[in-house]
């Protein structure tokens, strides 16, 4: 969001490489995503949501290109900017389903960690409970 938010304020080809700079991190979400999903979903589940995190990853690609040809030139009218700050607020809705589900299975799951820790490939709590056992 921050990259887009420099692109869209920058007035100069410097500031453009800087937005890049920016930016760099923002094709690790992918990883960090997955890594993140495979500790809290079952073993059998893994590849199924593996899948789904790389379809909409593709959407993503596809829509933003759909959106930026469509509406560039109509909102560069009114300020250079103006698609890039569009974009950017778009993100914020991923952002805020992101906290919704910390916020839901950090509430709903407390009371279920020692059933279905079992079941999971990576649960990082368990380990770092194991070598706090391991240590006393």
């Amino acid at each position: 969001m921050l990259a887009m938010v420099v692109l869209g304020l920058s007035e100069s080809v410097p500031m453009v490489f800087v937005s890049g700079l920016v930016g760099i991190g923002s094709k690790l979400v992918d990883s960090v995503l997955r890594a993140l999903v495979s500790q809290v979903v079952d073993s059998e589940e893994v590849g199924k949501v593996f899948g789904i995190v790389a379809v909409n990853g593709d959407l993503a690609i596809i829509f933003g290109a759909l959106l930026f040809n469509s509406v560039y030139t109509p909102l560069s009218h009114y300020m250079q900017g103006a698609t890039y700050f569009m974009g950017s607020a778009i993100l914020l809705i991923p952002l805020i389903l992101v906290l919704i589900a910390n916020y839901l299975t950090r509430n709903i799951t407390r009371g279920k960690e020692g059933a279905e820790s079992a079941n999971q490939v990576h649960y990082n709590q368990g380990y770092q409970q194991e070598e706090g056992l391991a240590s006393s």
